[in-house]
């Protein structure tokens, strides 16, 4: 039949979705998809390359029922959208931000990015493989053993609370995080201590940027600050932390210090150079 058809003896092949699969006939010049709404994004690329693929014009006609999913209608703007030549890595960009990019985003090899989130997803890649090349250096951590995090019966929405994470984690200051503090003040009657506690510990992974900290860690009973053997503290720096904190002990690559109740807003004050 295949034969019959490239050779014109045919006019009309009707087929499955296997015709995807890489069969060249330049004369096919109109391609016909019943249920568009249910092929994946990948499917409906490379059926429309099955036409074409000579000198004549063509045309992919999508047919689609009167009501369809909101991903089936993403998956058909981005088809529609993206028809020029090298459109190929940013359908492969929109169907990830559909679907979910595999384990990590969703379920197995696809899932929904509400999970995580694809821009935040997107951003930890990215300064993945720029630490990979020495473009940047790595985030300094902050470990606090206590807990820190939005509770649900703060903010019932998972959603809304994974936007939330996702812009205080987009924000570049401590001015920003204040700012979002401050919006959910507005709209809340009070912060809960353990949110408090998590905007506290990324404002002081802002602050710490530059300056010389790899790692703090907060337990109970004591606190540590790691030291990057290449790019070390500035001594005046180290003098403000030995003057602020109580110091237990100095060592080449790190400072020990007794936890108090406020230390984590002492750090703060040192490296915002408040004090």
């Amino acid at each position: 039949v295949i034969l019959d058809f490239i050779q014109g003896n045919i006019d009309i092949l009707v087929s499955t979705s296997i015709i995807e699969t890489g069969i060249d006939i330049p004369t096919a010049n109109t391609l016909i998809v019943e249920r568009a709404d249910l092929f994946g994004l990948a499917q409906l690329y490379h059926l429309r390359g099955r036409v074409g693929r000579g000198n004549l014009q063509a045309y992919c006609y999508l047919l689609i029922p009167p009501e369809i999913s909101k991903d089936a209608q993403k998956r058909l703007d981005a088809i529609m959208r993206l028809t020029r030549p090298g459109s190929g890595l940013k359908l492969s960009v929109e169907d990830m931000q559909i679907r979910g990019a595999g384990n990590i985003l969703g379920v197995e090899q696809s899932g929904h990015v509400k999970a995580v989130g694809y821009d935040f997803y997107i951003k930890l890649l990215q300064d993945a493989v720029n630490e990979e090349k020495g473009q940047i250096k790595a985030e300094p951590v902050v470990q606090v053993d206590l807990d820190s995090y939005i509770p649900e019966e703060f903010i019932k929405d998972p959603l809304e609370r994974m936007n939330i994470y996702m812009a205080i984690s987009k924000a570049v200051d401590t001015e920003e995080i204040e700012k979002i503090k401050d919006y959910l003040r507005r709209f809340y009657s009070g912060l809960p201590d353990v949110f408090n506690l998590y905007l506290d510990i990324e404002k002081l992974k802002k602050v710490l940027k530059g300056k010389g900290i790899t790692r703090v860690i907060i337990k109970k009973n004591a606190g540590s600050l790691h030291f990057d053997v290449e790019n070390p503290p500035q001594p005046d720096l180290l003098q403000k932390l030995l003057k602020s904190l109580p110091v237990k002990k100095l060592y080449p690559d790190r400072l020990e210090f007794e936890v108090t109740e406020n230390c984590i807003d002492r750090l703060l004050s040192v490296f915002e150079g408040n004090c």
